[in-house]
């Protein structure tokens, strides 16, 4: 078990670094915390934030295999999972209102629950995105149906493949996060110029909301 489980960390980490895991989360963390700027410390709470809600599905993923191939199967091809990606659109187009609302003249009073929010929204988003499997994590789903024993032993390799996707994903996302917090701290001195990027980040995530609530799967 020891050799299955560090087997499952490295897929897990290589996943992180050129897999579907690093191509569909990066760009939306990595935009966030670009077009909010509140400098590089804070951005990788943010960017930690998004990433243990995606380590929590991997886990609750590796758990129900762990119970049975049929219980997987259920939730995978039930309708709450139809769901999962108008709401994760959803929270998408709010992170991106949420960068557009962020000033830095306002009070700490009134930034306190805008940041709750957005703390609570990064969270829910990688949960949402880590929950509604690709067919790489699928298929290793699968894998774990057949060599579990039990539940929790399930949730441990859903953990030690989320551990290895949690540290390759932070190490890419603060690499790429940190070089467009640094971009703008050089190049856009006036407000406006970074107004108009902020803006752009905010568009961003909008456009990518949207492209969840429509439906990318179909």
């Amino acid at each position: 078990m020891p050799v299955t489980l560090l087997q499952v960390f490295i897929l897990g980490f290589g996943m992180g670094f050129a897999g579907p895991c690093l191509f569909f989360c990066l760009p939306i963390i990595v935009t966030f915390v670009s077009g909010i700027q509140k400098g590089y410390r804070k951005s990788l709470i943010d960017i930690l934030i998004f990433f243990c809600g995606r380590l929590l599905a991997y886990i609750v993923l590796g758990f129900l295999a762990g119970i049975s191939g049929m219980l997987l199967r259920k939730f995978i091809d039930s309708s709450l999972v139809f769901y999962l990606d108008p709401l994760a659109g959803i929270i998408s187009i709010g992170l991106g209102i949420f960068i557009l609302l962020n000033k830095s003249d306002k009070t700490k009073c009134q930034r306190d629950p805008l940041k709750a929010s957005a703390f609570g929204g990064l969270f829910l988003f990688g949960l949402i995105i880590g929950i509604s499997p690709c067919a790489p994590l699928l298929a290793l789903l699968f894998e774990i149906v057949i060599i579990s024993k039990n539940a929790l032993q399930g949730a441990l390799y859903g953990l030690c493949f989320g551990l290895g996707t949690f540290i390759s994903g932070v190490i890419m996302a603060a690499g790429f996060a940190g070089l467009l917090i640094w971009i703008p701290e050089k190049f856009l001195k006036s407000s406006h110029t970074r107004l108009a990027f902020r803006m752009v980040c905010a568009l961003i995530l909008i456009l990518i909301g949207l492209w969840f609530i429509l439906g990318y799967k179909k």
